[in-house]
């Protein structure tokens, strides 16, 4: 089935980012700031209903010089 893809910076509200197809193994988000603090989780449903979110992953966008 399709997965739903949220992000949020912490302390603030989750965005439904993507819904993706079953074979999709990476998705781009290219709506990032430098040095800001992003947290991701995902959700897979089928006809069935869907699964819990996913374990937060968490990361900070380092802009390089050079």
């Amino acid at each position: 089935g399709p997965f739903n893809g949220n992000a949020s910076v912490p302390g603030s509200e989750w965005t439904v980012i993507a819904e993706v197809g079953a074979d999709v193994a990476v998705y781009d988000d290219l709506n990032l700031s430098p040095g800001k603090t992003y947290e991701y989780r995902v959700q897979a449903s089928n006809v069935a209903g869907a699964s819990d979110w996913s374990e937060v992953a968490s990361i900070r966008l380092i802009l390089s010089q050079q």
